[in-house]
C-alpha cells in the first residue's frame, strides 16, 4: 500500500463524551483515493478527532428533557407488565446462579449514564429500565423520545407513533453529535 493509506481514519468512540450513554462504536472516515493522496501529501493524514470524556452526563438529565408527557403518563404508556417484570427477576436469579453476568438493567441510580441502547429494546426493555416511585410497581422502558435524546437527535426530530420502529431506529443509530463532530473535522481537513 502507498504511504498515504496509513491515515488514522478510524477510532473507537464512546458516546459518554457527548451524552449519558455508554456506547462504544467504531467510526471510519474514508476519502476517495484520488483526493486522499494529494491531501495526504499536502496536509498529512486525516485523523478522527479525539473524543475525551470531560464531563459526566446523567440519565436523569435525559429524562427531564423529555417533557412531552408526565411521569405518570410515561409509566402508563411505557411501563412493563407485572408478568414481564417477574420474568426479568426470575431470569436475573438464574443468571446470578450461573455467574454469567447477564441481568436486566434496572437504573436505580439515575445520576449515572444509561447502558447501550440496542435495536431489540422494544421486545422487553431489559437493557435500561426506569424504576417506579410506587413500592413494588414494575419499572418502565425509556420513551422513544428519551432514546432519541440519548442518541443526540434534535428534540424536534419526528418519531414514528408505533413503538417498535422507533426503538429499532434509535437502537441501530449512531450518536448524531459524534457523527457531526467527525463530519466537521473532515470538512475542515478537506477545505481548510
Amino acid at each position: 500500500f502507498p504511504e498515504w493509506t496509513e491515515a488514522k481514519n478510524w477510532a473507537v468512540v464512546n458516546s459518554l463524551a457527548v451524552v449519558a450513554q455508554r456506547r462504544k462504536r467504531v467510526y471510519m472516515v474514508c476519502i476517495r483515493n484520488d483526493l486522499a493522496k494529494d491531501l495526504f501529501a499536502e496536509k498529512g493524514p486525516y485523523t478522527v478527532p479525539d473524543f475525551k470524556i470531560t464531563q459526566k452526563f446523567t440519565l436523569e438529565q435525559i429524562i427531564s428533557r423529555d417533557d412531552e408527557m408526565t411521569d405518570t403518563d410515561k409509566f402508563e404508556r411505557f411501563g412493563i407488565s407485572e408478568k414481564l417484570w417477574a420474568s426479568h427477576q426470575r431470569r436475573d436469579q438464574e443468571h446470578a446462579r450461573k455467574k454469567n453476568g447477564f441481568k436486566a438493567n434496572l437504573m436505580t441510580d439515575l445520576s449515572e449514564p444509561s447502558p447501550t441502547l440496542v435495536a431489540r429494546y422494544y421486545k422487553d426493555g431489559k437493557d435500561c429500565l426506569i424504576p417506579s416511585t410506587e413500592d413494588g410497581a414494575p419499572p418502565r422502558m425509556l420513551t422513544p423520545r428519551e432514546c432519541a435524546l440519548l442518541q443526540t437527535f434534535p428534540k424536534e426530530f419526528w418519531i414514528p407513533d408505533t413503538k417498535t420502529p422507533a426503538y429499532k431506529q434509535f437502537g441501530n443509530a449512531i450518536t448524531v453529535e459524534i457523527a457531526r463532530e467527525i463530519s466537521r473535522s473532515l470538512v475542515k481537513y478537506l477545505y481548510a
